[in-house]
């Protein structure tokens, strides 16, 4: 940070310099608008923010060659291609318009902070100069960020493959982080706290929007060499459904939508890199038996309806559990209990062959507001 601050003065201090042997006016900015393109992001979520309407306190333009930092309490601020958190980036203002990109931080930390300085060349140039000397860095604009931590989910996929046929080994090594943000669907209820009940006992939810946390990986073969420097989610259903414990109301299992992330690579060679992965489960699954035990039960269901009117309620707790497991993937079984409201889950899959391995890790972390209500009192 130090570093940062010292390379943005000495920057700055060259040019007024510059500047004075000129003999060129080198008006100080006082205000700057902020305009970002949403206040409310998700964790990891990306966004531009533009500033424009840089003026002394005169109100007149200040721009061309003055520069100003930006920089960020908790998120990361984006220039020449690199992330730097919890530090601040130099920019030019030029024609008066600064396009900055913005990194919401990963972890909970409630809202953050964008703000706009400049260093002082001439206290002349500031309508309140008291306790300001030249060379300090003086704040001219500020914008809060609203970082939302609820109703999330973060699914991390990794794929490993390498190819030792032929002279040189082919290997694919690709992890991808993607966060989801959802919002909970409800019916027309007196109170808005009932999360809708069905068949199932599962709450749906929309898929609002979706980012990509992090992407890394590399693509190498024979005389040649590619690198990830980015992804994008795309192609994924809205609908994800949360299914919880019958008695307690913790989350039981999810059935979330797969996600394809598209690859953007930098490198060289003739050899190709895939242009995307698909986030989602990695184990094999064979829903037959449980289709067929489903199916049992419903017979039965339809029996108790003809003889004596009415469903057993067993018979109905039981169908709720099998309607889960014919629709929800054994992989997004919750397995990681951390709250009743908080639940996740790994899993692996291997294969290998005569000169070939396969690895392949899928992970999900679902963390809601609104908890469950319970179909049994205890």
């Amino acid at each position: 940070m130090k570093n940062v601050a010292l390379t943005f003065l000495i920057v700055l201090v060259v040019h007024a310099v510059a500047n004075a042997q000129s003999s060129d006016p080198h008006y100080t900015p006082s205000t700057v608008t902020i305009k970002p393109e949403k206040t409310e992001l998700m964790p990891g979520e990306e966004i531009d923010l533009v500033l424009t309407d840089f003026a002394d306190y005169a109100g007149s333009f200040v721009g061309e060659a003055r520069m100003v930092r930006v920089r960020a309490e908790q998120g990361s601020i984006w220039n020449l291609h690199t992330w730097v958190r919890n530090s601040g980036y130099i920019f030019q203002i030029g024609s008066g318009k600064i396009v900055v990109k913005y990194r919401a931080p990963i972890v909970e930390g409630g809202p953050d902070v964008v703000r706009v300085d400049v260093i002082v060349t001439n206290i002349h140039h500031i309508e309140e100069p008291a306790g300001i000397e030249e060379g300090d860095s003086m704040t001219i604009g500020e914008q809060e960020l609203k970082i939302v931590t609820v109703d999330n989910v973060e699914m991390k996929y990794h794929v490993y493959y390498r190819n030792d046929q032929g002279e040189v080994p082919s290997i694919k090594d690709i992890t991808v982080i993607v966060g989801l943000h959802l919002e909970m669907l409800k019916p027309d209820h007196p109170s808005s706290t009932v999360p809708l009940r069905g068949f199932g006992a599962g709450d749906p939810y929309r898929v609002t929007s979706a980012t990509v946390y992090s992407a890394s990986g590399t693509f190498s073969g024979k005389d040649c060499s590619h690198r990830v420097v980015s992804a994008s989610p795309a192609h994924w259903n809205t609908a994800l459904m949360v299914y919880n414990d019958q008695k307690t109301g913790a989350i039981e299992s999810v059935k979330l939508p797969v996600i394809s992330a598209i690859l953007s690579w930098t490198g060289d060679g003739g050899c190709v890199p895939p242009e995307s992965v698909e986030i989602g489960p990695v184990t094999e699954w064979n829903a037959e038996a449980d289709q067929k035990k489903f199916e049992r039960l419903a017979d039965e269901i339809e029996v108790d309806m003809e003889v004596k009117g009415y469903p057993d309620m067993a018979d109905i707790m039981k169908m709720q559990q099998a309607i889960k497991k014919v629709v929800v993937h054994p992989d997004y079984m919750a397995k990681i209990q951390i709250s009743q409201d908080h639940a996740g889950n790994e899993a692996r899959f291997l294969d290998s062959g005569d000169g070939w391995r396969l690895e392949k890790e899928f992970s999900w972390e679902i963390e809601r507001d609104l908890s469950g209500v319970p179909l049994v009192k205890k």
